[in-house]
C-alpha cells in the first residue's frame, strides 16, 4: 500500500515553465479543494474538481515560433492587442520577405488552440502562411501536461495570453 498525502485545498503556482516544444508559459496556477499526492510516485489526485489559469506573454510566443521555425524566422516582433496576435518577421523561403500576420486563437473540443489567420501584410504569401499554420497547429495541446485538463477559455487581453481550465476529479 502506498502512502499518501492528504491536501485540505491545494494551491500550486509555476512560475517560467518552457514546454519540450518551445511554448513558455510565464505563470500557472493551480486551484482545488481536497487532493491527495502519492509519496512514492508524486501523482496528484484531485478530490473535487479543479482549477487552472495561465498567461502567456509576447516573450512566450516568440520561442514558440524561434523553436518550431528550424532558422526560418529571423527578428520576429509579438505584439497582442485585445482579441489578436500580431507576428511581425522576416521569414527565408527563397528569398527573405519581411511580413506582419494578425491571428486568432481558438479552442478545440477543450483540449487544443489552434491559429487561424486574420490577416497578412503580403497577401502574395497567404498559401505559404497558411500552409506554415497548418504545421504548426495545434500550438497548445493539454495532453503535453502532466495533468488532466478541460480548455474552458483562451483570449488575447491585456498584451497577454490568459488560458483558463477545469481540472477533473481524478477516479
Amino acid at each position: 500500500m502506498s502512502k499518501r498525502l492528504t491536501l485540505d485545498r491545494l494551491h500550486a503556482e509555476v512560475n517560467g515553465l518552457t514546454l519540450h516544444f518551445g511554448l513558455r508559459l510565464e505563470h500557472i496556477v493551480i486551484e482545488a479543494q481536497a487532493a491527495t499526492v502519492d509519496i512514492k510516485t508524486g501523482a496528484l489526485e484531485l478530490g473535487a474538481e479543479g482549477r487552472l489559469t495561465a498567461e502567456i506573454l509576447p516573450e512566450g510566443v516568440t520561442s514558440l515560433l524561434e523553436a518550431r521555425s528550424k532558422g526560418m524566422l529571423r527578428d520576429v516582433v509579438v505584439r497582442m492587442p485585445d482579441g489578436e496576435i500580431e507576428i511581425e518577421a522576416t521569414a527565408k523561403v527563397v528569398f527573405e520577405v519581411r511580413a506582419t500576420l494578425t491571428c486568432r486563437l481558438r479552442v478545440v473540443e477543450g483540449r487544443q488552440v489552434f491559429v487561424d489567420l486574420v490577416d497578412l501584410s503580403v497577401p502574395v504569401a497567404r498559401g505559404l502562411v497558411e500552409g506554415q499554420l497548418e504545421q504548426l497547429n495545434p500550438v497548445f495541446d493539454v495532453a503535453d501536461l502532466p495533468l488532466a485538463l478541460e480548455l474552458t477559455r483562451v483570449a488575447v487581453e491585456g498584451g497577454r495570453i490568459a488560458i483558463e481550465g477545469r481540472v477533473p476529479v481524478t477516479p
